[in-house]
């Protein structure tokens, strides 16, 4: 059975074969690391035994707030998504010790504890942009490039697998996978 998680104006459906978290909404992050003062969270966590793949996925979804963000896609973005990320590992670890439900986080710790199994960051990133040809298509896809370099080089600790990617640039990176808008609120 597939999974539905939704943030902000998108909606993430993982696949059968995926085990996936609202991680920044679940109570033992609420009640547990969040509880420090700046702590903070990725959105989702997602694990799939079968590719043997733990993904952290933080969504930023700047539609219709473009100026007001600007700076941060241009700086501050890369390094937040790696604190982010630093934290929610911090969080589970913890909360297999002390979580609600004795157990859960263990596969997700395991994961992150086993180096044969690859761990992702990804970052989705929803803008106000029109791709009407294929130069402002690539001039995007170049833009993402460069922010995945920064937010690879603020993960490092974790791996150097990161990537960005919004529903203009996705090309089904990962399996059992897709993103949609969610319909707009009068």
């Amino acid at each position: 059975m597939s999974t539905v998680l939704d943030e902000g104006g998108l909606r993430f459906t993982f696949g059968d074969g995926w085990i996936a978290e609202k991680y920044d909404g679940h109570g033992d992050y609420l009640g547990g690391v969040q509880t420090l003062t700046g702590s903070k969270a990725v959105d989702f966590v997602a694990l799939n035994q079968g590719l043997r793949l733990l993904l952290l996925i933080e969504v930023k979804d700047f539609r219709n707030h473009r100026i007001e963000n600007k700076k941060r896609v241009g700086g501050d973005l890369a390094t937040e998504v790696g604190h982010k990320c630093r934290d929610s590992v911090a969080g589970m670890v913890g909360a297999l010790r002390t979580g609600t439900v004795p157990g859960f986080w263990r596969p997700y710790v395991r994961f992150l504890a086993d180096r044969s199994k690859e761990v992702r960051v990804l970052l989705w990133l929803e803008e106000d942009r029109n791709y009407p040809g294929e130069v402002e298509k690539r001039n995007h896809k170049a833009r993402q490039g460069i922010l995945a370099q920064e937010v690879k080089k603020a993960c490092r600790w974790l791996t150097r697998k990161a990537f960005v990617a919004s529903r203009a640039t996705y090309e089904a990176e990962i399996p059992e996978l897709a993103v949609n808008g969610l319909p707009t609120r009068p």
